[in-house]
């Protein structure tokens, strides 16, 4: 919608100006009278107005993620009586940007309104100058009137330079969101250097989300292949850290996370996502079929592959008695599915996806015991020939863990067998 308007700003008032010039050169020089004043108002509020934008353009944007979330979590906000604390903040957050929406619109309507008055002083010049030359002959009434039109036109083409502005403004906002995307490193490539599966290790580990404080210290551990290992400890411990930065979420900070011997930064994300599965307390589930969220776990898998993964995951007695069987849509974020049947549509993911290294993440946290015991049956099918790193609340679910890591307040504590410890 911007290119019209500033091609009508550029070219337009050139060419009318051209053409005044043939019907009389002092008339052309009168109406642009007012076009110096015009540009020294618009230099002059320029850097005000880019950071009034800049403010308002903030403000909206976290509008928008306030309704959003108090949108997507509506079920959680009732069922813990939040509605009037949640509602509160995202009302606020919707005045302050109701607040700048009058501020900047203040801020445009005073530069606005000068720039309107300084090209009306071009219209006002060629009627007052136009009558004179009229009246002492030096000008034909036929010329008298088309100098009034051009210089009208003139005006209102010129005076668009107040929406070229706003647009400018607006650009420069959406280009720097966007060079904030662009400018954001791209993963490592090395897709001819295969990714060898071998021990894991954690050599000195440090690693912090923020400026405040680490949220991991020092971590040194060793998950040998095909192992079971389990961490435990209270929440906030870092015990999702160290899986998140092993899955290449985040790169550590000090320190070096090594498979088979080799740095995993020198990896690509993409070697790394086909090492390492995990299955996580909160399910992901995309608003496909039932079918298309368990092929996520492997390119171009076929019906035959996918089934088999549901039987061992335990989900294929369930979606079988949909109507709509594997194309059942699940809905957004899986809404449509419980929790325990979303944690096995996961697990059948992991399966088709067949990853050496699986990560679970307090997979059966939020499941009834029917649930638990159906996703414990999947994951030991699951779990055969493969490293396993369990994140877990309760030392008596990870008994038969070949290493059990304890950990608290970002460092680890103790490791050993469920007997050493």
């Amino acid at each position: 919608h911007g290119l019209p308007e500033i091609m009508s700003v550029t070219l337009l008032p050139t060419i009318i100006f051209v053409a005044m010039i043939f019907v009389d050169w002092r008339l052309a020089l009168g109406m642009i009278a007012g076009v110096p004043l015009m540009y020294l108002v618009k230099v002059l509020s320029q850097k005000t107005m880019d950071k009034n934008f800049a403010i308002y353009f903030n403000h909206e944007k976290k509008m928008r993620e306030e309704l959003m979330e108090y949108v997507k979590n509506i079920s959680v906000i009732k069922a813990f009586a939040k509605e009037e604390e949640i509602s509160e903040r995202t009302l606020k957050t919707a005045r302050e940007y109701v607040y700048w929406v009058k501020k900047s619109m203040g801020m445009v309507t005073i530069p606005m309104g000068l720039i309107d008055i300084f090209m009306e002083i071009g219209v006002v010049i060629v009627m007052i100058l136009g009558s004179i030359f009229l009246y002492n002959g030096n000008i034909t009434t036929p010329n008298f009137i088309l100098s009034i039109i051009l210089s009208s036109a003139f005006t209102a083409s010129i005076s668009k330079t107040a929406t070229l502005q706003h647009f400018s403004i607006v650009f420069k906002e959406a280009l720097k969101s966007i060079g904030k995307v662009l400018t954001v490193p791209l993963p490592t490539k090395n897709t001819k250097q295969g990714l060898e599966f071998g021990n894991i290790e954690f050599k000195d580990v440090n690693f912090a989300y923020g400026k405040d404080g680490f949220e991991l210290k020092n971590i040194n551990l060793t998950f040998k292949k095909n192992s079971l290992n389990a961490f435990v400890g209270a929440s906030g411990c870092g015990k999702s850290t160290v899986s998140n930065l092993l899955m290449g979420f985040w790169d550590a900070d000090k320190g070096q996370i090594l498979i088979n011997g080799k740095d995993i930064k020198e990896y690509s994300q993409e070697n790394i996502s086909m090492l390492i599965g995990s299955v996580q307390q909160e399910v992901i589930l995309f608003d496909l079929s039932i079918f298309e969220n368990i092929a996520i776990g492997k390119l171009n898998a076929t019906k035959e592959e996918v089934i088999e993964a549901a039987k061992k995951a335990r989900c294929h007695d369930f979606i079988s008695a949909l109507p709509n069987g594997y194309e059942t849509r699940v809905g957004e974020m899986g809404v449509k599915l419980s929790g325990g049947e979303k944690q096995r549509i996961s697990i059948a993911r992991m399966i088709l996806k067949n990853a050496p290294i699986l990560i679970l993440d307090e997979a059966m946290a939020a499941v009834d015991s029917e649930n638990e015991r159906l996703i414990g049956e999947a994951i030991d099918d699951l779990s055969k020939d493969k490293t396993i790193i369990t994140i877990a609340h309760h030392l008596n679910t990870i008994r038969d863990s070949d290493q059990i890591i304890v950990m608290d307040k970002g460092i680890v504590l103790d490791a050993g067998s469920h007997e050493e410890l």
